[in-house]
């Protein structure tokens, strides 16, 4: 399965000499809980550089590249994930292995949300509703209906529709906890 690989770069030190080899790592070697916890890792990190200033009038539309820096940064994150996702699911050729990794993925979904990273859920959810992933129709016939019912409950809590009113509500009975908020170009 190459198009699941993860390009890592590990250094081993050998008894002389340090070598660097290339190590590849399957997506689904990965457990869904982990990739969960290292996405929002990354992502609470990002979020954690963003300066108050960046989020006045709008400081990311701007071309600008110096307004909004980190703003921008976790945008391009977000956009890079739901890519990733969607190209790793699109460049397996078996129905049941794109069915397996679509699964796969609503699983990381649904952990991002109990560790309250709203923002990867998000490109997540965008990446598999990307245009050609919703109409593999074999493939989602495959995912089971746990996943499937989770997929819709996703849906339902990110809804943008009404201006995110059940995001919000799960952001306010968070009642200050720390999370890491959806953030939309819009």
């Amino acid at each position: 399965m190459p198009s699941q690989k993860i390009e890592t770069y590990f250094k081993r030190k050998g008894n002389s000499n340090t070598t660097s080899k290339l190590f590849k790592t399957r997506v689904l070697d990965i457990d869904a809980a982990e990739l969960a916890k290292q996405l929002t890792l990354h992502d609470s990190y990002l979020f954690n550089l963003i300066k108050p200033v960046e989020c006045m009038n709008g400081a990311w539309h701007h071309e600008e590249d110096w307004m909004a820096v980190n703003i921008k940064t976790m945008l391009r994150t977000s956009e890079r994930i739901k890519y990733w996702i969607a190209r790793t699911i699109i460049s397996e050729r078996e129905p049941s292995k794109r069915g397996f990794l679509i699964s796969y993925f609503i699983n990381v979904a649904t952990e991002c949300i109990n560790l309250r990273n709203f923002n990867t859920c998000m490109a997540i959810l965008e990446g598999l509703r990307i245009p050609p992933i919703p109409i593999l129709r074999t493939s989602w016939q495959l995912v089971g209906q746990k996943s499937k019912q989770m997929f819709e409950e996703l849906k339902v809590l990110m809804t943008p529709a009404g201006n995110f009113p059940y995001y919000r509500r799960r952001l306010a009975s968070l009642n200050g906890d720390p999370c890491v908020p959806y953030l939309s170009k819009r």
